[in-house]
């Protein structure tokens, strides 16, 4: 049997180490970089929309558009775990006026993006937002990016956004306590729905683009019943917010194939290359 030459050899132990290359780039690498980072934030995502709000000292409607900033600051991180600080502010558009404000604290998984309800503020469950390569199917949230309750997204079709291929989901809220985001109100609990439609691109588990309203109401702290309305609003993430979604989740989308995709197909494509090229080199040595 003839020996193989040390150039047959360099390239054999190439393709060999090509050849591991791929598990390990699969197994080890690709989980490691799907991770939320580290010093994951976001600055703001913008919304506007209007709102129809009670008087109630004159009992008499006003109507006003309305601006809502929501900012996540990363405070910590503990192993596998990002400890988040969310804040969710309205305000009037005209004159700045806070309308209302909340802000909790998050525990979240690096790996799988739900809550761990013992590092919170309270005791939280569910995603905290879409993991990546989001499936055509229902997810549950619980979030400050839609309200501070737990919700269920259904999903309900395929839609293009600036180019952009996203998945559509819907939520129907039940009625929850509000009270605490309205402290200037006061001998009245309140009480809300929330609804609304989400766009979100699958491969990065991006939320791209948001509208969403309710209605909610004053209620009698003791009985619990239901007095009147108090306030009518709908709110959606501006154009600007929108574009700027577009180009962050299209960038991380091609970030994802890259490294998932196209750095392993490489490999094998390597791999193959210099086997064909040691089949090459023997046959020529043959003659």
């Amino acid at each position: 049997m003839q020996k193989m030459s040390l150039m047959q050899r360099l390239i054999l132990g190439a393709t060999v180490l090509c050849l591991t290359a791929i598990p390990i780039w699969i197994f080890f690498i690709v989980p490691d970089m799907s991770k939320m980072p580290g010093d994951y934030h976001l600055i703001n995502l913008a919304s506007v929309g209007r709102t129809r709000i009670l008087d109630i000292q004159s009992n008499q409607w006003k109507e006003r558009m309305e601006k809502s900033d929501l900012q996540i600051r990363m405070m910590n991180v503990e192993k596998d775990v990002l400890i988040l600080e969310v804040k969710n502010q309205a305000y009037d558009a005209n004159t700045g006026k806070i309308i209302w404000e909340g802000s909790g604290k998050y525990g979240v998984n690096r790996k799988t993006r739900k809550n761990v309800a013992e590092l919170g503020d309270r005791q939280r469950t569910d995603y905290f937002m879409f993991p990546q390569h989001v499936h055509k199917k229902d997810y549950r949230l619980w979030n400050y990016f839609v309200t501070e309750h737990a919700y269920t997204l259904k999903f309900e079709g395929v839609e293009k956004l600036y180019g952009l291929e996203t998945y559509k989901f819907t939520y129907s809220g039940e009625p929850v306590d509000k009270t605490e985001y309205f402290p200037w109100v006061k001998g009245y609990h309140i009480r809300g729905d929330n609804k609304g439609t989400v766009w979100v691109e699958p491969t990065s588990g991006y939320l791209v683009k948001l509208q969403h309203g309710g209605i909610n109401k004053l209620t009698d702290p003791f009985s619990h019943k239901i007095i009147k309305d108090f306030q009518v609003w709908n709110r959606e993430f501006t154009e600007e917010t929108v574009i700027n979604q577009v180009r962050y989740a299209q960038n991380s989308k091609i970030t994802i194939q890259v490294f998932e995709i196209i750095i392993p197909l490489f490999f094998g494509i390597l791999s193959l290359a210099f086997l064909f090229s040691i089949l090459l080199t023997y046959r020529i040595r043959k003659r």
